[in-house]
């Protein structure tokens, strides 16, 4: 995407819904730095709710507790939908 006088390129909300679908499965080095680059996306919108439960996923990979990452990235991708 372009930007425009120094705005931020954003992805668009389908694009955050699909690949935070797609996160699941490999390395979890990847999947964080995945996470981590939707999470500046969230921050860039301002949506600091959406921010704050991406982080419990983090939380929750980084504690291998993997019921829990899916059931908040599923909680995630619920609310982005809702915003379309």
């Amino acid at each position: 995407m372009a930007t425009t006088q120094g705005e931020p390129c954003l992805q668009s909300l389908d694009s955050l819904i699909a690949t935070l679908n797609t996160i699941e499965l490999g390395n979890v080095d990847k999947i964080r730095a995945r996470l981590l680059e939707i999470r500046e996306e969230l921050e860039q919108r301002e949506l600091t709710e959406l921010v704050g439960k991406l982080d419990e996923s983090l939380s929750a990979l980084g504690r291998g507790d993997l019921q829990d990452f899916r059931r908040v990235k599923a909680t995630i991708v619920s609310r982005l939908g809702h915003l379309r």
